[in-house]
């Protein structure tokens, strides 16, 4: 027996979902019930209290039908009544309220009626009618709501990326053949390519919706926190109860993609990263319009907002920004959440994401002293450093930190002692209190400028008062060049590894050789693997020398660069080649540092 309407014992059921892949309809009671009637349809059944029931409900369903039908004729005569200018607004609500109560009828009218549960449960009902879309949202407000939001504010969801959400609209993502439940952890090679998903709205009419997926666990070193990345963000998506699929790869790139998919990844040491997708309803083309009708909602210039450069960057991505610019309501909301596994470089290199070799250490709390083992605080690993003072920090006293009691002043714009203008010599020694008396320390800032001498009694040094705002701009041109300089640097030494068939097609290695090509412009060294696959194609000899051939025309084609290390392996089998890029340092920092250096002191002779 492979009726799915028919079977009702445990051991039919395993066999039709193994023969042929389906799964029973309905509950085992009512397949049971179906199968000793001899085909005799659901509503006419032969038991008499059954028959009895139906009475009573189809007897409920025909005055029901009547009060529709009263209804109706109410609001045609309203509708074509006339009111004078100022009471419009009141029979427009009037109207909202009577159209509310006939939509409730038209719900009363099918609750109770068994043929409608039945397509209900069995997955044939139409969303276009109100009484099942009344059922589904029941059901989805009974169980699969609640799951929703405990795990959106278990995950902190909210207030993370926005403050409130109240979903009105039900969702369901999938990579590939892959449903995936709300906060599951998914695999960085299964959601490389751009997800599908279920968007089930319970309202008649058609909607447009944006479409954006967040990642708020983006670590940030300088201020030991978090940042924001959008993976992805879409406008103008049109969906109604019967319309409810959305590829994200199929999007218009013109008139609704944003900012195109971007592969979830999370780096080696860190816990995992959450990826938030929200569905905002975009404004209504007329907000006062009856809440029962189709109503049709404004779309979005896409173009203007590519333009305007303001939402398609992702790193730093603000969604609040986004929802309050645009006038959009959280409609929906799903999550799910990727962490660092076996497949996340190769991710991140397919994708052009640089850190995929970077991995994350959190640095040890040193306990307090009374909370330490015995013997630990005479370790000296374990030992808190000493608080460093000011001095320690920087070379030069400021202030009140000079021991002097006559110091010399230089010219902050020319670093050159204070002379007199009419014998045109240095101007004698001032007392150090006399000018800290005379110095505003909100603005400016008495510095030594030539070193201590201990034993030197009659030692006088040479100070110069500068602005904070000069030396605070020059501390930050210094840190500027050296991060500029750590990032070249570690730029150079990155390594990057591309592998190769000795077969390759020639439109497969043009593309590749053009991104070594790439490689070695930024002067990074790059690793070529060449090995042979083993259920394809054998090289001929002649083909394996033009691969390497080309690889080191393109050598040649990038100024300064070379090849560190030739071909070492087997012709046709597995070998290796390294490459190195040209140098992009050159004195960059050098030049900085000049710009941010404070300049010698020239002192003359008396």
């Amino acid at each position: 027996m492979k009726n799915p309407e028919m079977v009702s014992k445990p051991n039919q059921e395993r066999r039709l979902e193994k023969e042929t892949g389906q799964s029973p309809i309905t509950s085992r009671r009512r397949r049971a019930l179906l199968k000793q009637t001899d085909g005799i349809p659901f509503e006419q059944m032969p038991y008499q209290c059954f028959q009895e029931a139906r009475k009573v409900l189809q007897e409920d369903r025909k005055e029901k039908l009547e009060a529709i039908q009263q209804q109706r004729e109410r609001i045609a005569r309203l509708k074509e009544s006339r009111v004078e200018p100022q009471d419009e607004g009141r029979k427009q609500h009037r109207l909202d309220s009577m159209r509310q109560k006939l939509e409730r009828l038209k719900i009363l009218a099918d609750i109770n009626d068994p043929v409608v549960k039945r397509r209900f449960e069995d997955g044939l009902g139409d969303m276009n009618k109100p009484i099942y879309r009344h059922l589904a949202h029941k059901k989805w407000l009974a169980y699969k709501r609640p799951l929703l939001m405990q795990r959106i504010t278990q995950m902190n969801v909210m207030p993370d990326v926005l403050p409130h959400v109240e979903p009105s609209i039900s969702t369901e993502l999938s990579f590939a053949k892959r449903r995936v439940q709300h906060g599951d952890i998914v695999d960085s090679r299964v959601s490389e390519i751009a997800p599908k998903m279920t968007i089930q709205p319970y309202d008649r009419g058609e909607r447009l919706y944006t479409i954006a997926v967040v990642d708020p666990d983006v670590p940030n070193v300088e201020k030991d926190g978090f940042d924001y990345r959008c993976h992805f963000l879409a406008a103008n998506i049109a969906v109604s109860p019967t319309s409810t699929n959305v590829r994200f790869s199929t999007l218009d790139a013109e008139s609704q993609t944003i900012i195109p998919w971007l592969p979830p990844y999370s780096q080696k040491g860190l816990k995992y990263s959450r990826l938030a997708i929200f569905i905002l309803e975009q404004p209504l083309l007329d907000p006062l319009a009856p809440a029962t009708s189709a109503q049709r909602s404004q779309s979005i210039d896409v173009a203007a907002i590519k333009a305007a450069d303001r939402y398609t960057q992702r790193d730093g991505f603000i969604l609040r920004s986004l929802v309050n610019s645009q006038n959009l309501k959280p409609a929906g909301v799903d999550l799910f959440r990727t962490q660092y596994d076996e497949g996340t470089a190769g991710v991140m290199q397919r994708a052009g994401i640089e850190g995929w070799d970077v991995e994350f250490k959190r640095k040890r709390i040193e306990p307090l002293p009374y909370k330490r083992l015995k013997g630990e605080s005479t370790h000296p690993s374990l030992l808190a450093a000493p608080r460093p003072t000011p001095t320690a920090k920087r070379t030069q006293k400021h202030d009140s930190e000079i021991t002097a009691r006559y110091i010399q002043l230089v010219d902050p714009s020319t670093n050159r002692l204070y002379e007199d203008h009419a014998t045109q010599q240095p101007l004698p020694p001032r007392t150090l209190r006399g000018v800290l008396a005379t110095l505003d320390f909100k603005t400016h800032r008495l510095i030594q400028v030539s070193p201590d001498e201990p034993r030197n009694r009659d030692f006088i040094p040479v100070c110069k008062i500068v602005e904070k705002k000069d030396e605070y701009r020059r501390e930050k041109l210094r840190k500027e060049a050296q991060k500029e300089s750590k990032a070249l640097q570690a730029k150079t030494n990155s390594v990057k590894t591309l592998e190769l068939n000795w077969a390759i097609d020639g439109n497969d290695l043009s593309h590749r050789l053009d991104r070594v090509k790439v490689f070695l412009e930024e002067g990074r060294k790059v690793e070529i693997v060449v090995a042979s696959k083993k259920k394809g194609r054998k090289a001929t000899a002649a083909e394996c020398e033009g691969l390497l051939g080309r690889v080191r025309e393109v050598v040649d084609g990038v100024k300064g660069a070379r090849e560190v290390k030739g071909f070492d392996g087997k012709m046709g089998g597995f070998g290796v080649m390294v490459l190195q890029g040209k140098g992009t340092l050159g004195g960059k920092e050098e030049g900085v540092s000049k710009q941010a250096g404070e300049g010698a002191v020239l002192v003359a002779k008396s």
